[in-house]
């Protein structure tokens, strides 16, 4: 059984070559709030030519491995890697997505009691067991995405504490587009109207700093 620090539970970071800092948060947040998951990461190739490819990740020995993409929408992309990562319990999240609490009862309902769950939305799945090939096939083929559940949701829009929130929309005076690190300003980029939410990726934003500066 899954617990709410996430014991038995194996999250899928999936990032792309570039977003080394994207992909170091969702990281860290999981170290910290779901401290018992195990983690890897899948980084998509894509044409960009880092000289620093994903050195914190190697430094602090979290499994990464690479993968060609397929040229379809991040859905599927996502799930191609959860069939190469080919593991059970396992939940996938993009670099967009932090954890921000431990799991609340009613997603660890759905964990334990769930053999499949989708979240197109915000491109999360969980899979109890290695069935990414039939998902997949289901998508493809069939041209429909199954087992829609809400896994996550958008930390400026969602006003209670969550487990999964994912930054996308942007948090307090952040917004997805800007290019580099927001960790050093993380203080800087704090608002009045924030959510919850908001207020707890800008606080870990700012502890993570000094280790990521360290390692990256």
């Amino acid at each position: 059984m899954i617990n709410k620090y996430g014991r038995n539970l194996n999250i899928l970071i999936v990032t792309e070559v570039g977003e080394d800092w994207r992909a170091y948060a969702s990281w860290y947040s999981i170290y910290k709030n779901l401290p018992e998951a195990h983690v890897r990461i899948a980084c998509i190739r894509n044409k960009e030519m880092p000289f620093q490819l994903f050195q914190w990740a190697k430094r602090l020995k979290i499994p990464l491995f690479y993968v060609n993409p397929m040229g379809l929408t991040p859905l599927v992309e996502q799930i191609n890697c959860v069939q190469i990562a080919s593991q059970d319990n396992i939940l996938a999240i993009n670099d967009r997505i932090l954890a921000l609490d431990v799991i609340d009862p009613d997603t660890l309902d759905l964990l334990n009691h769930s053999d499949t769950s989708v979240d197109p939305q915000h491109n999360v799945q969980f899979l109890k067991h290695q069935n990414a090939k039939e998902l997949l096939n289901q998508i493809l083929l069939n041209d429909k995405t199954p087992y829609n559940q809400t896994l996550c949701l958008e930390a400026k829009e969602a006003e209670k504490l969550v487990c999964l929130a994912s930054c996308r929309k942007g948090c307090g005076k952040w917004i997805d587009t800007l290019k580099g690190c927001p960790f050093s300003n993380a203080a800087g980029l704090a608002s009045t109207e924030m959510t919850v939410n908001e207020n707890r990726i800008i606080e870990l934003w700012k502890k993570m700093c000094s280790m990521y500066s360290a390692i990256a």
